[in-house]
Protein backbone atom coordinates (compact mmCIF):
# COMPACT_ATOMS: atom_id res chain seq x y z
CA UNK A 1 0.00 0.00 0.00
CA UNK A 2 1.39 3.41 -1.00
CA UNK A 3 2.18 5.65 1.94
CA UNK A 4 0.19 8.85 2.12
CA UNK A 5 1.81 11.99 3.42
CA UNK A 6 -0.81 12.08 6.18
CA UNK A 7 0.65 8.78 7.45
CA UNK A 8 3.83 10.64 8.37
CA UNK A 9 2.16 12.41 11.29
CA UNK A 10 4.18 11.32 14.32
CA UNK A 11 2.13 10.97 17.50
CA UNK A 12 5.17 10.30 19.68
CA UNK A 13 6.77 13.54 18.54
CA UNK A 14 3.57 15.43 19.29
CA UNK A 15 3.37 13.84 22.74
CA UNK A 16 6.90 15.09 23.44
CA UNK A 17 5.86 18.61 22.40
CA UNK A 18 2.84 18.51 24.69
CA UNK A 19 5.00 17.29 27.57
CA UNK A 20 7.57 20.04 26.99
CA UNK A 21 4.93 22.77 27.03
CA UNK A 22 3.34 21.26 30.15
CA UNK A 23 6.59 21.98 32.01
CA UNK A 24 6.15 25.71 31.40
CA UNK A 25 3.69 26.32 34.21
CA UNK A 26 3.49 28.03 37.59
CA UNK A 27 5.01 25.47 39.91
CA UNK A 28 3.23 26.61 43.07
CA UNK A 29 -0.22 25.90 41.64
CA UNK A 30 -2.01 22.63 40.89
CA UNK A 31 -2.75 21.73 37.30
CA UNK A 32 -1.29 23.80 34.50
CA UNK A 33 -1.16 27.58 34.71
CA UNK A 34 0.38 29.52 31.84
CA UNK A 35 -1.54 32.76 31.82
CA UNK A 36 -1.27 35.11 28.90
CA UNK A 37 1.37 37.83 29.39
CA UNK A 38 3.12 35.85 32.14
CA UNK A 39 6.76 34.81 32.25
CA UNK A 40 5.61 31.24 31.57
CA UNK A 41 3.82 32.44 28.44
CA UNK A 42 6.95 34.21 27.25
CA UNK A 43 9.07 31.13 27.94
CA UNK A 44 6.71 28.89 25.96
CA UNK A 45 6.80 31.29 23.05
CA UNK A 46 10.59 31.15 22.91
CA UNK A 47 10.37 27.34 22.83
CA UNK A 48 7.73 27.44 20.09
CA UNK A 49 9.71 29.82 17.89
CA UNK A 50 12.72 27.51 18.07
CA UNK A 51 10.60 24.48 17.14
CA UNK A 52 8.97 26.36 14.26
CA UNK A 53 12.36 27.35 12.87
CA UNK A 54 13.57 23.74 13.11
CA UNK A 55 10.48 22.73 11.10
CA UNK A 56 11.60 24.96 8.23
CA UNK A 57 9.31 27.89 9.03
CA UNK A 58 10.29 31.55 8.87
CA UNK A 59 9.21 32.91 12.25
CA UNK A 60 8.07 36.38 13.27
CA UNK A 61 5.86 38.18 15.77
CA UNK A 62 3.23 40.58 14.51
CA UNK A 63 2.18 43.74 16.34
CA UNK A 64 -0.30 41.77 18.49
CA UNK A 65 2.51 39.36 19.50
CA UNK A 66 0.97 36.50 17.54
CA UNK A 67 3.69 33.90 16.87
CA UNK A 68 3.65 33.23 13.12
CA UNK A 69 5.68 30.56 11.29
CA UNK A 70 5.50 30.76 7.50
CA UNK A 71 6.34 28.24 4.79
CA UNK A 72 6.55 29.68 1.30
CA UNK A 73 4.23 28.33 -1.37
CA UNK A 74 4.68 27.73 -5.06
CA UNK A 75 2.84 30.99 -5.66
CA UNK A 76 2.06 34.17 -3.77
CA UNK A 77 -1.56 33.13 -3.43
CA UNK A 78 -3.47 33.96 -0.26
CA UNK A 79 -2.21 32.05 2.75
CA UNK A 80 -3.55 28.88 4.35
CA UNK A 81 -3.46 29.14 8.13
CA UNK A 82 -3.43 26.51 10.88
CA UNK A 83 -3.64 27.97 14.37
CA UNK A 84 -4.72 27.96 17.99
CA UNK A 85 -3.25 29.20 21.31
CA UNK A 86 -0.86 28.13 24.09
CA UNK A 87 -2.11 30.18 27.06
CA UNK A 88 -4.19 28.41 29.71
CA UNK A 89 -6.78 29.26 32.32
CA UNK A 90 -5.59 29.22 35.96
CA UNK A 91 -5.12 25.65 37.22
CA UNK A 92 -6.22 24.35 33.85
CA UNK A 93 -5.19 21.56 31.51
CA UNK A 94 -2.38 20.95 29.04
CA UNK A 95 -4.37 20.32 25.84
CA UNK A 96 -6.85 23.19 25.38
CA UNK A 97 -5.50 25.21 22.44
CA UNK A 98 -2.07 23.66 22.85
CA UNK A 99 -3.03 20.52 20.92
CA UNK A 100 -3.95 22.72 17.95
CA UNK A 101 -0.63 24.57 17.94
CA UNK A 102 1.26 21.27 18.22
CA UNK A 103 -0.85 19.93 15.31
CA UNK A 104 0.16 22.90 13.18
CA UNK A 105 3.79 22.42 14.13
CA UNK A 106 3.62 18.73 13.23
CA UNK A 107 2.03 19.50 9.84
CA UNK A 108 4.89 21.91 9.12
CA UNK A 109 7.41 19.21 10.05
CA UNK A 110 5.75 16.62 7.84
CA UNK A 111 5.76 18.96 4.83
CA UNK A 112 9.35 20.01 5.53
CA UNK A 113 10.63 16.44 5.85
CA UNK A 114 8.76 15.36 2.72
CA UNK A 115 10.05 18.34 0.76
CA UNK A 116 6.43 19.11 -0.11
CA UNK A 117 5.64 22.68 -1.08
CA UNK A 118 2.01 23.71 -1.19
CA UNK A 119 0.57 25.94 -3.87
CA UNK A 120 -0.43 28.43 -1.17
CA UNK A 121 1.93 29.75 1.48
CA UNK A 122 1.27 28.09 4.86
CA UNK A 123 1.25 29.85 8.21
CA UNK A 124 1.16 28.19 11.61
CA UNK A 125 -0.05 30.71 14.20
CA UNK A 126 -0.11 30.67 17.99
CA UNK A 127 -2.54 33.47 18.76
CA UNK A 128 -1.94 35.77 21.70
CA UNK A 129 -4.21 35.35 24.72
CA UNK A 130 -7.22 33.29 23.71
CA UNK A 131 -8.42 32.71 27.28
CA UNK A 132 -10.25 35.28 29.46
CA UNK A 133 -7.95 37.65 31.30
CA UNK A 134 -7.89 40.39 33.91
CA UNK A 135 -8.39 43.02 31.19
CA UNK A 136 -11.95 41.80 30.60
CA UNK A 137 -11.60 40.51 27.03
CA UNK A 138 -10.15 37.40 25.41
CA UNK A 139 -9.03 36.18 21.96
CA UNK A 140 -6.76 39.21 21.77
CA UNK A 141 -4.48 38.05 18.94
CA UNK A 142 -7.21 36.84 16.60
CA UNK A 143 -9.35 39.86 17.48
CA UNK A 144 -6.50 42.14 16.40
CA UNK A 145 -5.95 40.12 13.22
CA UNK A 146 -9.62 40.59 12.34
CA UNK A 147 -9.29 44.35 12.90
CA UNK A 148 -11.46 44.36 16.02
CA UNK A 149 -8.94 45.67 18.57
CA UNK A 150 -7.37 49.10 18.24
CA UNK A 151 -4.25 50.52 19.83
CA UNK A 152 -6.41 53.06 21.66
CA UNK A 153 -8.57 50.34 23.18
CA UNK A 154 -5.49 48.38 24.24
CA UNK A 155 -4.27 51.46 26.10
CA UNK A 156 -7.64 51.91 27.84
CA UNK A 157 -8.01 48.38 29.21
CA UNK A 158 -6.25 47.81 32.54
CA UNK A 159 -5.87 44.86 34.86
CA UNK A 160 -6.42 45.26 38.64
CA UNK A 161 -2.71 46.08 39.06
CA UNK A 162 -2.96 48.98 36.63
CA UNK A 163 -1.05 47.42 33.73
CA UNK A 164 -2.57 48.22 30.36
CA UNK A 165 -3.28 45.62 27.72
CA UNK A 166 -0.90 47.53 25.47
CA UNK A 167 1.91 47.07 28.01
CA UNK A 168 1.10 43.36 28.27
CA UNK A 169 1.26 42.91 24.49
CA UNK A 170 4.61 44.70 24.39
CA UNK A 171 5.90 42.42 27.17
CA UNK A 172 5.46 39.47 24.80
CA UNK A 173 7.35 41.22 22.01
CA UNK A 174 4.43 42.84 20.22
CA UNK A 175 4.12 46.49 19.31
CA UNK A 176 0.82 47.78 20.63
CA UNK A 177 1.32 51.25 19.17
CA UNK A 178 1.14 49.59 15.75
CA UNK A 179 -1.59 47.14 16.69
CA UNK A 180 -3.52 47.97 13.54
CA UNK A 181 -0.71 46.45 11.48
CA UNK A 182 -1.71 42.99 12.73
CA UNK A 183 -4.95 43.30 10.78
CA UNK A 184 -5.39 41.06 7.75
CA UNK A 185 -7.60 42.17 4.90
CA UNK A 186 -10.44 40.01 3.67
CA UNK A 187 -9.05 37.61 1.10
CA UNK A 188 -5.51 37.58 2.50
CA UNK A 189 -6.26 34.25 4.21
CA UNK A 190 -7.55 31.58 1.84
CA UNK A 191 -8.75 29.34 4.68
CA UNK A 192 -8.22 29.04 8.43
CA UNK A 193 -8.15 25.60 10.08
CA UNK A 194 -7.95 24.61 13.73
CA UNK A 195 -7.72 21.34 15.61
CA UNK A 196 -9.06 21.61 19.15
CA UNK A 197 -10.04 19.30 21.94
CA UNK A 198 -13.81 18.99 22.24
CA UNK A 199 -13.97 20.12 25.89
CA UNK A 200 -17.20 18.16 26.12
CA UNK A 201 -18.19 14.48 26.48
CA UNK A 202 -19.75 13.54 23.12
CA UNK A 203 -16.79 12.10 21.22
CA UNK A 204 -15.37 10.32 24.25
CA UNK A 205 -18.74 8.81 25.15
CA UNK A 206 -19.25 7.54 21.60
CA UNK A 207 -15.59 6.45 21.18
CA UNK A 208 -15.14 8.54 18.03
CA UNK A 209 -11.65 10.00 17.39
CA UNK A 210 -12.55 13.04 15.29
CA UNK A 211 -15.33 15.60 15.39
CA UNK A 212 -16.16 17.77 12.39
CA UNK A 213 -17.39 21.05 13.85
CA UNK A 214 -20.52 22.56 12.32
CA UNK A 215 -20.79 25.76 14.36
CA UNK A 216 -19.21 27.61 17.27
CA UNK A 217 -20.97 29.35 20.16
CA UNK A 218 -20.05 32.91 21.09
CA UNK A 219 -19.81 34.62 24.48
CA UNK A 220 -21.36 37.83 25.71
CA UNK A 221 -19.43 39.12 28.73
CA UNK A 222 -20.29 41.92 31.15
CA UNK A 223 -18.50 43.57 34.03
CA UNK A 224 -21.21 44.11 36.66
CA UNK A 225 -20.87 46.49 39.62
CA UNK A 226 -23.23 46.37 42.58
CA UNK A 227 -23.15 49.38 44.93
CA UNK A 228 -24.76 49.04 48.33
CA UNK A 229 -23.82 50.52 51.69
CA UNK A 230 -21.24 49.17 54.14
CA UNK A 231 -22.70 49.04 57.66
CA UNK A 232 -22.04 47.31 60.97
CA UNK A 233 -23.07 43.67 60.61
CA UNK A 234 -24.25 43.43 64.22
CA UNK A 235 -26.25 46.61 64.58
CA UNK A 236 -27.94 47.03 61.18
CA UNK A 237 -31.36 45.32 61.04
CA UNK A 238 -31.92 42.99 58.10
CA UNK A 239 -34.70 45.12 56.67
CA UNK A 240 -32.53 48.25 56.65
CA UNK A 241 -29.50 46.84 54.85
CA UNK A 242 -28.22 47.57 51.35
CA UNK A 243 -26.18 44.41 51.00
CA UNK A 244 -24.25 44.44 47.74
CA UNK A 245 -23.18 40.81 48.04
CA UNK A 246 -26.73 39.59 48.60
CA UNK A 247 -27.76 41.50 45.48
CA UNK A 248 -24.87 39.98 43.53
CA UNK A 249 -25.90 36.53 44.72
CA UNK A 250 -29.38 37.14 43.33
CA UNK A 251 -27.85 38.11 39.98
CA UNK A 252 -25.86 34.87 39.88
CA UNK A 253 -28.96 32.80 40.60
CA UNK A 254 -31.03 34.82 38.13
CA UNK A 255 -28.47 34.13 35.40
CA UNK A 256 -28.55 30.41 36.19
CA UNK A 257 -32.36 30.37 36.06
CA UNK A 258 -32.62 32.42 32.87
CA UNK A 259 -30.06 30.39 30.91
CA UNK A 260 -31.83 27.20 31.97
CA UNK A 261 -35.27 28.54 31.05
CA UNK A 262 -34.18 29.89 27.66
CA UNK A 263 -32.48 26.62 26.78
CA UNK A 264 -29.57 25.88 24.43
CA UNK A 265 -27.55 28.46 26.36
CA UNK A 266 -25.27 28.63 29.39
CA UNK A 267 -24.53 31.36 31.92
CA UNK A 268 -21.63 31.77 34.34
CA UNK A 269 -20.48 34.36 36.89
CA UNK A 270 -16.89 34.65 38.05
CA UNK A 271 -14.04 36.94 39.17
CA UNK A 272 -16.20 38.16 42.04
CA UNK A 273 -14.63 40.88 44.24
CA UNK A 274 -16.42 41.71 47.48
CA UNK A 275 -15.59 44.84 49.51
CA UNK A 276 -14.81 45.46 52.28
CA UNK A 277 -14.88 41.65 52.62
CA UNK A 278 -15.02 41.45 56.42
CA UNK A 279 -17.29 39.18 58.43
CA UNK A 280 -18.60 42.02 60.60
CA UNK A 281 -19.31 44.53 57.80
CA UNK A 282 -22.31 44.48 55.47
CA UNK A 283 -20.83 44.28 51.94
CA UNK A 284 -20.92 47.67 50.25
CA UNK A 285 -19.46 46.95 46.84
CA UNK A 286 -19.23 43.91 44.56
CA UNK A 287 -17.72 43.65 41.11
CA UNK A 288 -17.94 40.50 39.00
CA UNK A 289 -17.76 39.19 35.46
CA UNK A 290 -20.90 37.66 34.00
CA UNK A 291 -20.95 35.61 30.82
CA UNK A 292 -23.54 33.79 28.75
CA UNK A 293 -23.27 32.05 25.40
CA UNK A 294 -25.14 30.00 22.84
CA UNK A 295 -24.79 28.83 19.27
CA UNK A 296 -28.17 30.46 18.47
CA UNK A 297 -28.32 34.29 18.20
CA UNK A 298 -31.96 34.42 19.30
CA UNK A 299 -31.10 32.57 22.53
CA UNK A 300 -28.30 35.01 23.27
CA UNK A 301 -30.70 37.90 22.74
CA UNK A 302 -33.29 36.34 25.05
CA UNK A 303 -30.81 35.76 27.89
CA UNK A 304 -29.45 39.29 27.47
CA UNK A 305 -32.86 40.95 27.69
CA UNK A 306 -34.07 38.92 30.66
CA UNK A 307 -30.82 39.32 32.61
CA UNK A 308 -30.79 43.10 32.25
CA UNK A 309 -34.43 43.22 33.35
CA UNK A 310 -33.64 41.01 36.36
CA UNK A 311 -30.73 43.22 37.45
CA UNK A 312 -32.90 46.32 37.26
CA UNK A 313 -35.58 44.62 39.37
CA UNK A 314 -33.03 43.48 41.98
CA UNK A 315 -31.63 47.01 42.20
CA UNK A 316 -35.09 48.54 42.76
CA UNK A 317 -36.19 45.99 45.33
CA UNK A 318 -32.98 46.08 47.36
CA UNK A 319 -32.21 49.79 47.09
CA UNK A 320 -28.94 49.11 45.27
CA UNK A 321 -27.19 50.70 42.33
CA UNK A 322 -26.35 48.08 39.72
CA UNK A 323 -24.40 49.06 36.63
CA UNK A 324 -22.82 47.02 33.86
CA UNK A 325 -20.41 47.36 30.99
CA UNK A 326 -20.41 45.02 28.02
CA UNK A 327 -16.85 43.82 27.52
CA UNK A 328 -17.62 41.40 24.69
CA UNK A 329 -20.63 40.73 22.46
CA UNK A 330 -19.61 38.11 19.93
CA UNK A 331 -21.65 36.43 17.22
CA UNK A 332 -22.03 32.64 16.96
CA UNK A 333 -20.39 31.10 13.94
CA UNK A 334 -21.75 28.62 11.43
CA UNK A 335 -18.94 26.75 9.68
CA UNK A 336 -19.43 26.91 5.87
CA UNK A 337 -21.30 23.72 4.87
CA UNK A 338 -18.88 23.04 2.03
CA UNK A 339 -15.97 22.99 4.49
CA UNK A 340 -17.87 20.65 6.80
CA UNK A 341 -18.59 18.26 3.95
CA UNK A 342 -15.00 18.42 2.67
CA UNK A 343 -13.69 17.59 6.16
CA UNK A 344 -16.12 14.67 6.38
CA UNK A 345 -14.94 13.40 2.98
CA UNK A 346 -11.31 13.57 4.10
CA UNK A 347 -12.09 11.55 7.23
CA UNK A 348 -13.84 8.92 5.11
CA UNK A 349 -10.91 8.78 2.70
CA UNK A 350 -8.44 8.33 5.57
CA UNK A 351 -10.75 5.78 7.23
CA UNK A 352 -11.01 7.85 10.41
CA UNK A 353 -14.32 7.57 12.26
CA UNK A 354 -15.98 10.94 12.81
CA UNK A 355 -19.21 12.68 13.65
CA UNK A 356 -20.48 16.20 13.10
CA UNK A 357 -21.18 18.36 16.14
CA UNK A 358 -21.22 22.01 17.28
CA UNK A 359 -18.77 23.64 19.67
CA UNK A 360 -20.13 25.09 22.89
CA UNK A 361 -16.80 26.83 23.54
CA UNK A 362 -15.69 29.90 21.64
CA UNK A 363 -12.38 29.98 19.74
CA UNK A 364 -10.05 32.23 17.78
CA UNK A 365 -11.90 30.94 14.71
CA UNK A 366 -14.88 33.11 15.66
CA UNK A 367 -12.89 36.23 14.81
CA UNK A 368 -10.94 34.91 11.85
CA UNK A 369 -14.27 33.88 10.29
CA UNK A 370 -15.00 37.58 9.74
CA UNK A 371 -12.12 37.82 7.26
CA UNK A 372 -11.77 34.25 5.92
CA UNK A 373 -13.58 30.90 5.66
CA UNK A 374 -12.78 28.62 8.59
CA UNK A 375 -12.90 24.94 9.47
CA UNK A 376 -12.46 23.13 12.77
CA UNK A 377 -11.90 19.55 13.90
CA UNK A 378 -12.21 18.13 17.42
CA UNK A 379 -10.29 15.47 19.28
CA UNK A 380 -12.06 13.76 22.22
CA UNK A 381 -11.79 15.04 25.80
CA UNK A 382 -11.76 12.13 28.24
CA UNK A 383 -14.83 12.40 30.45
CA UNK A 384 -15.62 15.73 28.79
CA UNK A 385 -13.29 17.44 31.27
CA UNK A 386 -11.57 20.71 30.40
CA UNK A 387 -10.28 23.88 32.06
CA UNK A 388 -9.13 21.68 34.93
CA UNK A 389 -6.04 19.61 35.79
CA UNK A 390 -7.90 16.41 34.79
CA UNK A 391 -8.21 17.59 31.16
CA UNK A 392 -6.86 14.78 28.95
CA UNK A 393 -6.86 13.79 25.29
CA UNK A 394 -5.14 10.63 24.08
CA UNK A 395 -2.17 11.23 21.80
CA UNK A 396 -3.56 8.74 19.27
CA UNK A 397 -6.68 10.87 18.92
CA UNK A 398 -4.66 14.07 18.55
CA UNK A 399 -2.60 12.36 15.86
CA UNK A 400 -5.77 11.19 14.08
CA UNK A 401 -7.14 14.71 14.16
CA UNK A 402 -3.84 16.05 12.82
CA UNK A 403 -3.90 13.56 9.95
CA UNK A 404 -7.42 14.69 9.08
CA UNK A 405 -6.40 18.34 9.39
CA UNK A 406 -3.46 17.80 7.04
CA UNK A 407 -5.71 15.98 4.59
CA UNK A 408 -8.19 18.85 4.67
CA UNK A 409 -5.37 21.36 4.21
CA UNK A 410 -4.13 19.49 1.11
CA UNK A 411 -7.66 19.36 -0.35
CA UNK A 412 -8.10 23.09 0.15
CA UNK A 413 -4.68 23.81 -1.33
CA UNK A 414 -5.55 21.86 -4.47
CA UNK A 415 -8.74 23.81 -5.13
CA UNK A 416 -8.56 26.43 -7.90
Amino acid sequence: MTERITDRVNGERMAADLAALAEMTRREQPGYTRLAYSEEDRQARVWLREKMAAAGLTVRLDAAANVIGRRAGESEASVLVVGSHIDTVPNGGRFDGIAGVVAGLEIARVLHEAGRRLRHPLEVIAFTNEEPNAFGISTVGSRAMAGKLTAARARELRDPGGRTLAEAVDFLGGDAVRLGEARRSRGAIAHYLELHIEQGPVLDRERIPVGVVTGIAAPTRLRVRVEGRPDHAGTTPMGMRKDALAGAAEIVLALERIATDVGDSVGTAGRLVNQPNHANVVPGHVEMMVEFRSIFPERIAAVRARLLEAMQEIARRRGLEISWEFMMEERPLQIPPETVELAAAVCEELEIAFRKLPSGASHDANHIAEIAPVGMLFAPSVGGRSHCPEEFTDTADIAAGTRALLGLLLRLDARP
